[in-house]
């Protein structure tokens, strides 16, 4: 599979924020999406997609390939959860930090709210019509969650909902480039 990868320059501001706030946790953040975006083209790459581009961003990484069938998109879209899955269980005793937030990142990306992994899937399965209460529910109870941790972990939680309106954007962004040609 030829692959096109382009790195914006917020998702380099990002790093040297982390980078500011702890040492470790930019190359363990970059590790995890790294691991992430490569379960998303291995899935395509064994379901035969010829070329695809990977853009990293202020909100993550973005694949865009040539359109997927239903079944096939929600491979491709659980393909990465299950990539950070199977990488904290390998991390769990060597690297327990690496572990977490490879667990986090699943987690936080099978909310199904797209463009979240999650949403893409459920969007793949259901149909768009469905998506609407799922995603309203999970945007809300996001939402809530990250209010209710704010008095314990600060505005991390408040961060993590910046990054999914951030990657709505990429998403977007990604829309409008498919639509125009």
């Amino acid at each position: 599979m030829r692959l096109r990868l382009s790195v914006q320059p917020g998702f380099a501001a990002v790093c040297c924020l982390l980078l500011a706030l702890d040492a470790s946790l930019p190359w363990l953040l970059l590790l995890t999406v790294a691991v992430h975006e490569l379960g998303h083209l291995l899935a395509l790459q064994c379901l035969g997609t010829d070329e695809a581009a990977l853009e990293l961003g202020l909100g993550g990484g973005v694949i865009d390939c040539a359109p997927l069938p239903p079944g096939a998109l929600a491979i491709t879209a659980l393909a990465g959860p299950l990539a950070n899955l199977l990488w904290a269980g390998l991390m769990f005793f060597p690297a327990p930090q690496a572990a977490l937030l490879s667990l986090g990142t699943a987690a936080f990306n099978l909310l199904p709210v797209p463009p979240l992994d999650g949403g893409t899937a459920l969007r793949a399965v259901a149909g768009p019509r469905a998506m609407a209460p799922a995603a309203v529910l999970a945007a809300g109870a996001m939402l809530a969650l990250a209010l209710a941790l704010r008095p314990r972990l600060g505005l991390w939680p408040l961060l993590l909902c910046l990054w999914a309106l951030c990657r709505a954007g990429l998403e977007n962004r990604l829309v409008k480039r498919r639509r125009t040609g």
